[in-house]
């Protein structure tokens, strides 16, 4: 607060001051510079839990990782089903002859096989008719074959075509049998000679 002296104009011979006090009044300077940051706070209490927020969206497929290192073998596994048959091969080439064998010891005498056989002559033989001859082994030996053969006297190809054989074999253990027919009248002056034969062996 500011004094003030005013003179007072009078006669008295004396001049007095008169002190008046005055109120000057009050005017707001500029807004200074913003001060420095003063220092942090302390922590606050930790609040309460929020709620659990909303599951967020799947992200993308991280980057395929490098191949790992070759596990131990495992066991081994049960025999498979046997496969389908391969294709036959070709033949292969002939291997080299061997070297003869020792002779073998002698083997034992075979059967001695005797013919038995029967001539007969027939003559002019008439068409239809059956010529029938058997022959028996001696006793003691068993059939094993037989046969018959025709001759015509003089030889005559056409009177031969005329005679069949019917039937030739065995009618018992012993026994051979052959039967033939003519088809036709054999011709005049032919005879017709039949011979029967019979294989025998010992029993």
């Amino acid at each position: 607060m500011l004094g003030a002296c005013f003179l007072l104009l009078a006669s008295e011979a004396t001049s007095e001051c008169l002190q008046v006090p005055l109120k000057l009044a009050k005017r707001r300077g500029p807004v200074g510079p913003t001060g420095p940051m003063g220092p942090t706070g302390p922590a606050g209490a930790v609040g309460p839990q929020g709620p659990q927020g909303v599951p967020g969206a799947m992200g993308i497929p991280g980057a395929q990782g490098s191949v790992g290192p070759i596990g131990p073998p495992g066991p081994t596994g049960a025999p498979g089903s046997p496969g389908i048959a391969g294709a036959v091969g070709a033949t292969g080439p002939a291997g080299a002859t061997g070297a003869i064998g020792p002779v073998g010891p002698t083997g034992a005498a075979g059967a001695q096989v005797q013919i038995v056989s029967t001539i007969q002559d027939f003559g002019r033989v008439q068409n239809g008719t059956l010529v029938q001859v058997t022959v028996a082994c001696p006793p003691g030996m068993q059939v094993i074959g037989g046969g018959a053969v025709i001759l015509i006297i003089p030889p005559n190809d056409t009177d031969t075509k005329r005679m069949h054989q019917l039937f030739s074999g065995p009618i018992s253990d012993t026994e051979w049998e052959t039967a033939s027919t003519a088809i036709a009248t054999l011709s005049n002056g032919s005879n017709m000679r039949y011979i029967a034969s019979a294989s025998c062996i010992s029993e």
